[in-house]
């Protein structure tokens, strides 16, 4: 059953304020007044987000609604503008485009904010924070009305640049030519290019309408006190990995596990489309597929969490991955070893009925000039009944760890039966048989 991972929106906290009369600098030259002018306010959703619980910075939120929050993501706010002739990126006057990826927010919480889901389970209420991170300028709706659908995505540093190379700077495409004549033919969705190497978490979503808003949002629905809020969905399937190792498993190494999964694709961003597409009609793939290794996380997950110049901390890939102690092999009052997490969690391209799995392993012998025996295994990771492993679902690989066994022998020694009586021989009998005429035997007639 899928469990719910719950992002809360408010509106964020109240911008700088002006008096009606004075101009504002950033507009166009002041010739606008603040009090003609409606200013964006964004919040991150109630909407469901799918999860067990990110080179990249492992997962976005957790399982644990109690432990459910945003972590110093980089989120980049797109608005379209549903009214224009060519589809395409929200502008107004000298303001230019509004939100078009050329900046990224944050999520924020403001300590005490809380709600209730439907469960009764309490969550952190956050808000979208752009003011900080693009100089603190402030977006407001066009003023003659235009509708607008605001969508948001994370992709961490596994968007692809124009050269190919991964990059943490999103490049939304396709790319508009500001001058170009309004083209009715133009494509009515945007994308971002990405490449993952299994430890990016990958998350989009579009706001929704509430009741009151049709075709969009705009200043009407904003003094209406409607704000845009967006529900993140996880884009991937989620991989956890432990070993359970048995009493002979002390001293072996897992060197490393890997994945095989599809890596590379288009992210649709935006899109001209009622109503929100599904997950799955969000990515395309390339087809072409690699081995992805299962990274850790030493130490803390962020530096500065929650400031502005927080960041969130790679992941590393140690060799050995995970060393089998004393401890590990210490079984309960019914002889059963525990389950060891291994590593921080793995993301793949979803919705597949297996995966390939490789462990590369090394087994401590004694008594040899090499110390150590090295193996690859590889096996297939596939649920009961081949069914489909999930967007927005984790999966949890349990490895069992057996250790070397040595060779023992053993042999038992089968008594003899007895064969009955004696064979007798004796040559004085055999000498009395040659001497008695009765004992030959007649000359062949046929053969004198």
């Amino acid at each position: 059953m899928k469990k719910n991972l719950f992002f809360v929106a408010v509106v964020a906290a109240a911008l700088a304020g002006c008096s009606s009369d004075e101009s504002l600098s950033n507009v166009n030259e002041g010739t606008i007044a603040n009090g003609d002018l409606v200013p964006v306010e964004l919040g991150l959703s109630r909407g469901i987000v799918d999860v067990y619980q990110t080179r990249g910075t492992g997962t976005v939120g957790a399982i644990d609604k109690q432990d459910n929050d945003y972590n110093c993501e980089n989120l980049y706010v797109l608005m379209t503008d549903n009214d224009a002739e060519t589809w395409g990126f929200t502008t107004f006057g000298t303001l230019d485009r509004l939100f078009d990826g050329s900046f990224y927010s944050r999520a924020v919480w403001d300590g005490t904010s809380m709600t209730t889901d439907e469960d009764d389970n309490e969550v952190k209420v956050w808000a979208i924070d752009y003011l900080d991170f693009n100089g603190g300028q402030v977006k407001y709706y066009p003023a003659d009305g235009r509708r607008s659908d605001f969508f948001a995505f994370y992709v961490d540093d596994a968007a692809l640049d124009e050269t190919g190379a991964t990059t943490d700077v999103p490049v939304i495409l396709p790319e508009e030519d500001p001058d170009a004549d309004p083209d009715p033919e133009a494509v009515n969705e945007k994308y971002v290019e990405f490449e993952i190497d299994g430890s990016q978490d990958i998350l989009a979503g579009k706001a929704f309408y509430p009741e009151g808003v049709v075709g969009g949002f705009s200043a009407k629905t904003a003094r209406k006190g409607i704000k845009p809020r967006i529900p993140m969905k996880h884009m991937l399937t989620r991989l956890t990995f432990s070993v359970q190792p048995n009493a002979t498993a002390e001293g072996v190494k897992i060197n490393s596990i890997q994945v095989t999964s599809e890596y590379k694709g288009q992210l649709t961003v935006a899109y001209k489309e009622e109503g929100t597409k599904d997950a799955e009609d969000l990515i395309a793939w390339t087809g072409d597929s690699t081995d992805f290794t299962l990274g850790t996380l030493v130490g803390d997950r962020t530096n500065g969490l929650g400031s502005v110049e927080g960041t969130k901390t790679a992941l590393t890939y140690p060799d050995p991955l995970y060393t089998i102690s004393a401890d590990d092999v210490v079984a309960d009052g019914e002889g059963n070893f525990a389950k060891k997490p291994v590593g921080e969690a793995m993301f793949v391209r979803p919705n597949q009925t297996y995966y390939t799995l490789k462990i590369n392993y090394d087994y401590p012998i004694e008594g040899y000039t090499e110390e150590t025996m090295n193996f690859d295994h590889e096996a297939t990771i596939k649920l009961p009944n081949d069914a489909v492993m999930e967007d927005g679902y984790s999966y949890n690989v349990n490895i069992k760890i057996y250790g070397l066994e040595e060779i023992f022998l053993e042999t038992t020694l089968e008594a003899w039966k007895d064969g009955g009586e004696a064979i007798e021989i004796d040559p004085d009998a055999d000498d009395e048989a040659e001497a008695d005429p009765d004992q030959q035997q007649d000359p062949d007639p046929q053969n004198p």
